[in-house]
């Protein structure tokens, strides 16, 4: 009996075995439970992920980007003026809206 075999063997035997048997309806359900569960939860995922996106923008937007240099005995200094982007609370992560408004509205 070669491997291939034995699996054939024993998988038909898992399709007629109707010992703890699930009811196709049974089945049905706890699909649509699980579909509507994992469709709230990757939501729940990406607003999350949209959130921090938007606070690693503004943390990187915040960094100084201020310099100083000396060459020949000439200092040269550049500093920033400062954020142009902010995360409130509440609102959409550093402008980064994700409503579906269709374009021209």
């Amino acid at each position: 009996m070669t491997v291939g075999h034995a699996a054939r063997k024993i998988i038909k035997e898992f399709q007629t075995d109707e010992c703890g048997a699930v009811y196709s309806v049974e089945q049905i359900l706890m699909t649509v439970v699980f579909a509507l569960g994992m469709l709230a939860g990757l939501a729940y995922f990406r607003d999350g992920l949209m959130q921090e996106m938007g606070d690693i923008a503004v943390a990187l937007e915040s960094l100084d980007q201020g310099f100083e240099y000396t060459i020949d005995g000439v200092t040269t200094t550049h500093t920033d003026d400062g954020t142009t982007l902010s995360d409130p609370l509440n609102a959409a992560p550093a402008g980064l809206s994700l409503a579906d408004t269709p374009p021209g509205e």
